[in-house]
């Protein structure tokens, strides 16, 4: 059988911290693939860590990011889901 971690690791906050800062905010994330965003004006919010971003595809073909607010999509109230 395998081990597993102690289970007060679970849902000390200081573990989780460290967790967000060591893999979620210093290496790249991939949130979404291309694809997804297939044509220029579509978007998705996703959470990676403990920060909402969202993703654009523009009308040049290019790809966007840009953290948002949590509670309102802001910067511009975007969306919380895309539009197909």
């Amino acid at each position: 059988m395998i081990a597993t971690l102690p289970g007060g690791y679970y849902a000390d906050e200081g573990v989780f911290a460290l967790e967000q800062a060591e893999i979620f905010e210093s290496i790249w994330f991939c949130a979404v693939r291309a694809a997804e965003l297939d044509r220029p004006g579509a978007f998705r919010t996703v959470q990676v860590g403990r920060e909402s971003v969202l993703l654009t595809r523009s009308r040049d073909g290019s790809i966007r990011a840009s953290s948002t607010c949590a509670a309102t999509g802001a910067p511009g109230s975007a969306p919380r889901s895309p539009t197909r």
